[in-house]
């Protein structure tokens, strides 16, 4: 699994509601708020990957030999 999929998963699951809701439950927000700030990504970077991932898919289906 690459580094960038594995971030972009993480960064889902962190986003969630239930993350949220649980560590307020269980005391542990600080926690996951340090989480949050090293490993999900921005706007900016999830169309950056966004791109990037296009990019390779055309390559794949076109390739230019």
């Amino acid at each position: 699994m690459s580094t960038t999929l594995f971030r972009q998963a993480l960064s889902t699951l962190l986003n969630s509601a239930i993350v949220d809701y649980l560590a307020s439950v269980t005391n542990t927000k600080k926690a996951v708020d340090l989480l949050k700030a090293h490993f999900t990504f921005t706007a900016a970077e999830m169309a950056q990957h966004f791109q990037d991932g296009y990019g390779y898919a055309l390559t794949f289906v076109y390739p230019s030999n």
